[in-house]
């Protein structure tokens, strides 16, 4: 047992006669600085030794035999120089011994019981006797003197225990143990009452910290203390300004003596009050009040000793919640670390601390790694972590390395290590901070890949508009190309040679219209009739159909959800999209037997599931209806699959690549997405994703043309491109109309304010400057009834929100016959 963690050891430097603290078997477990002085021999030679072995007398049973009852709660045992012999030989400066009176008590430290000697050097009075022996007055005074002593010893025992009634204290707050201490101070003092006022700045302003509650009069006593404003008239005043202990006795003659004042407390006759100091600064007053016999120096000792020790256990005790406190923030930002921290001995190596996130980035217990030594790790040695550690605590140089981690519990892991040297406690330490990077490179791999999807849905987007821009612009072109046909066709006899020609000419340009329409597909704009569509009905439709267009050697099966599933699609599409999948998967098995598997059903899809489609931002993550189409073909790999929906790509000798890039623009036209899961050699997996239906049908049916379709009537053309001005007057003026045309919106609105005569007006949709929707608006203002026929090279179905939105009078889609253009016009008669 260590007893200096029990007992203050300053405490027994402080008093002025020996003490020996020794166990049940008698092994020397204190020595004093007054013992070292009296007998010469030094506190670190004797502890532990047995103390009869030092002084063999003591072995014999006039000791031992008083003194062993003491271990089994037996009382004090008294021995006296004269009657005993020397407990301890010591020598006074004269060279004779001192003569002692030794007693022996028993000390109660943490349950165990050991023997307290103390011993006291009554030489003085023992010569001072012998040498007056003969006079009765002297040895009365040595009686007196040896009373007092007596006294002194009683009191200084009495403090002893106190002090270690103190020390052995438990923990508690600051407010309890003041109390305690202030309760001892009472007692030993045997005053009535006592208070602590702290100092709480350099003015000298007070407040209490405890006072003896369970007394009458002490809460008044302290709340007139509390209330002073330190005058002149307070014997605090005069501690504070003094900077030392202060007796009164009598209270009322000090007043009057000092100030000329009445006492105003009559409850006070005397008080002794003791300022305690920490580096010569008064931190706190202690005081008591009322003690039956006057105050002494003996009872400023003794409350002084009490306080500054007491005051010693509260500074340390709060330094130690503070190391405790400051050890738990750390052991608490250690666990909510995001890193893992281990703190190595440069020299040793071995592992002083680590924390929780350390021991799960190499996969061994918190324990096993706190068992470590980093030079004997292998995993440092084979990823040359170890090289770069000797680096860090040679130079002092902070480094970073990262690596894959084969540890030693059979984990490999990526990690990243920040090594640092820093000195604490003159001990040189490596901190070392790990990251496993397996999350970020996840995350990395993760972002690659969809910043590759990106990638590819930007290009199908651009392409896409590219397509739409360029069936547009064509549309234009076939719009001149058929309508002059046709204008000479009417002017022609129907045996005309020519005949043949324009009827070939027409025939290419529809082709190239059909073409266009394709085109238009891909770009998502050539959608025509929305409605509720049943996908098992139109897979069961074809089904016919799609057998005779694939290998007789190519097995189709089908796995169709027992419920009927809708969308709302163009259902020419939906076959289209169907057909083209299919032909995809046949031409992929080519001359090999192989089987085609259609499935549709409905599936939950979660964001993730979306991430892996072309398009994952155009459906919401819920339920949605599928379609696969799954072959046992060839296969593909990584670069075909991101080419696979491009315009004009092909893996064949023959074709023209549209058929895939038509499904991805029939899907996005659909706000549906589409996946490809693909192996080579292994077949390939087609998956498209449709939003149910809403149950909404969106349809611009053709109206039913007039039988009489001659017409009459001032029309105006508005179109940017010449060709479509010209062709698109001469068929208006073949149908009987007459007609103004304008190259842009600035010129139709001048147009039609000078022409009054105006009832009908044909508007581009696209055209530089200001639109077709803008200058619809400026023409309603002008004529709320005017009928406007909206023309563009996109698909109604692309139009439509502005069909529906400004209420045009119809619509014609470039290119336009004669036909098709006198339909509409009859139509608005």
């Amino acid at each position: 047992m260590n007893l200096a963690n029990s007992v203050p050891i300053d405490t027994f430097d402080c008093l002025p006669q020996g003490i020996i603290i020794f166990s049940n078997e008698f092994c020397i477990m204190y020595w004093n600085l007054m013992m070292e002085e009296w007998t010469g021999i030094p506190r670190a030679q004797i502890l532990g030794k047995n103390i009869t072995e030092v002084y063999p007398h003591l072995a014999s049973s006039r000791y031992i035999g008083r003194i062993r009852p003491l271990f089994n709660g037996g009382p004090p045992v008294l021995f006296s120089s004269h009657l005993h012999h020397h407990f301890v030989p010591a020598l006074l400066p004269n060279g004779k011994f001192r003569i002692q009176q030794t007693t022996v008590s028993t000390l109660e430290i943490d349950s165990e019981l050991y023997a307290l000697v103390s011993i006291h050097d009554v030489s003085d009075l023992t010569f001072l006797a012998q040498k007056t022996r003969s006079q009765h007055t002297q040895a009365l005074n040595d009686l007196e003197k040896m009373s007092r002593a007596e006294e002194a010893l009683r009191i200084n025992e009495a403090r002893l225990e106190s002090l270690l009634t103190i020390a052995q204290l438990g923990p508690m707050p600051t407010s309890n143990l003041l109390e305690r201490v202030l309760d001892e101070g009472v007692r030993l003092t045997q005053s009535r009452l006592g208070f602590i006022f702290q100092s709480l700045d350099v003015n000298g302003r007070l407040e209490p910290i405890c006072w003896t509650k369970d007394v009458e009069g002490a809460n008044q006593l302290v709340d007139n203390l509390s209330c002073s404003e330190l005058s002149k008239s307070s014997i605090l005043y005069d501690v504070i300004n003094l900077c030392q202990p202060i007796i009164v006795n009598d209270l009322q003659a000090y007043h009057a003596k000092r100030f000329g004042l009445a006492n105003e407390d009559k409850n006070i006759a005397s008080l002794l009050c003791v300022p305690v100091l920490v580096d010569n600064r008064i931190v706190a007053l202690v005081g008591v009040v009322n003690k039956e016999t006057p105050y002494d120096e003996s009872d400023t000792r003794q409350l002084k000793l009490l306080l500054d020790t007491a005051w010693k256990i509260k500074m340390q005790r709060e330094a130690e919640n503070q190391r405790n406190d400051a050890l738990i923030l750390v052991g608490n930002l250690l666990d909510s670390s995001p890193f893992g921290i281990q703190v190595f001995d440069a020299l040793s190596g071995k592992c002083i601390l680590s924390n929780k996130v350390a021991s799960n980035i190499v996969g061994g217990s918190l324990q096993a790694l706190q068992e470590q030594n980093f030079r004997m790790l292998n995993s440092w040695k084979t990823s040359k972590v170890l090289e770069i550690a000797e680096k860090v605590i040679s130079n002092g140089n902070p480094s970073t390395v990262e690596t894959v981690l084969h540890t030693e519990f059979g984990k490999e892991v990526p990690v990243k290590y920040q090594l640092s040297r820093f000195v604490a406690n003159d001990c040189v330490n490596l901190l070392v901070i790990g990251q496993d990077l397996s999350e970020e490179i996840k995350l990395a791999e993760e972002k690659k890949q969809i910043e590759e999807q990106l990638l590819h849905a930007q290009k199908m987007e651009s392409l896409g508009v590219l397509a739409g821009g360029v069936a547009h612009d064509f549309n234009n072109i076939l719009m001149s190309i058929l309508g002059n046909t046709e204008l000479v066709q009417r002017k022609l006899p129907a045996d005309s040679q020519v005949n043949d020609y324009l009827a070939r000419i027409e025939t290419s340009a529809k082709r190239a219209s059909d073409l266009a329409n394709q085109m238009l597909t891909y770009s998502g704009k050539g959608m025509f009739v929305i409605k509720p569509v049943n996908i098992n009905s139109i897979v069961t439709e074809i089904v016919h159909l799609i057998e005779v267009s694939i290998s007789k050697k190519i097995k189709l099966e089908l796995n169709l959800t027992s419920e009927s599933i809708f969308v709302d699609a163009d259902e020419t599409q939906m076959r289209q999209l169907i057909m083209n999948l299919v032909i995809n998967a046949a031409e992929a098995i080519d001359k090999d037997f192989g089987i085609i598997t259609i499935c549709t059903g409905q599936k939950n899809c979660s964001v993730n599931d979306l991430r892996e489609t072309v398009f994952p931002d155009s459906l919401k993550r819920g339920t949605v209806n599928f379609i696969s189409v799954t072959d046992n073909g060839c296969g593909m790999d990584r670069d075909t699959k991101l080419k696979i929906f491009d315009p004009f790509f092909t893996t064949k000798f023959t074709g023209r690549g549209l058929g895939m890039a038509a499904v991805l623009g029939i899907i996005r036209s659909h706000k549906g997405t589409i996946s490809v899961d693909s192996q080579l050699g292994k077949g390939s997996t087609f998956t498209i994703l449709l939003p149910l239906s809403q149950m909404q049908t969106v349809s611009f049916a053709a109206p039913s043309p007039r039988k009489d379709k001659h017409g009459n009537g001032f029309v105006l053309l508005v179109d940017d491109e010449k060709a479509i001005r010209f062709i698109g007057k001469e068929i208006l003026i073949s149908l009987g109309y007459q007609c103004l045309t304008a190259e842009d919106g600035r010129r139709a609105i001048e147009l039609f304010k000078k022409n009054k005569a105006i009832k009908y007006v044909i508007l581009d949709l696209t055209m530089p400057g200001e639109d077709g929707i803008q200058v619809y608006e400026q023409l309603r203002e002008l004529c709320s009834d005017v009928k406007v026929i909206l023309s563009s090279g996109f698909t109604e179905f692309e139009v439509s929100r502005h069909l529906q939105e400004h209420n045009f009078s119809g619509f014609l889609q470039k290119p336009y016959t004669i036909s098709a253009l006198s339909d509409v016009m009859s139509n608005l008669k």
